[in-house]
């Protein structure tokens, strides 16, 4: 996307420093770090992560668009850490319909 911004323009709309933004297009950052991906998502008008697939997916990618680590979705959520991680990993042996309704409601934005 042409915004018609120069590095700084861009860095500064972003809150971030022009050295993120030319990791960023040279391609040495691994991706859009976590406290970062809400204000790019805002600016770009789109998430640029890949389309989630699994249910696990979709609840990585809402918590990561709202910013949200695995500990504080789980804060959030008045749940362990550890069974974010297995729900987005899709690795739940037997899903508890409590916990799955909690999920249901955190991606639908309830």
């Amino acid at each position: 996307m042409d915004r018609g911004l120069g590095q700084e323009q861009a860095a500064r709309v972003l809150g971030i420093g022009k050295t993120t933004i030319v990791n960023w297009e040279m391609g040495h950052a691994e991706g859009v770090a976590l406290w970062h991906l809400p204000r790019v998502v805002a600016f770009l008008g789109y998430d640029p992560t890949p389309e989630p697939v699994t249910f696990g997916e979709h609840i990585r990618a809402v918590r990561r668009r709202q910013g949200l680590s695995q500990e504080a979705l789980a804060e959030r959520l008045d749940l362990d850490a550890s069974t974010v991680r297995l729900w987005e990993r899709g690795r739940v042996r037997k899903p508890s319909p409590r916990v799955r309704r909690l999920f249901e409601e955190f991606v639908k934005g309830v």
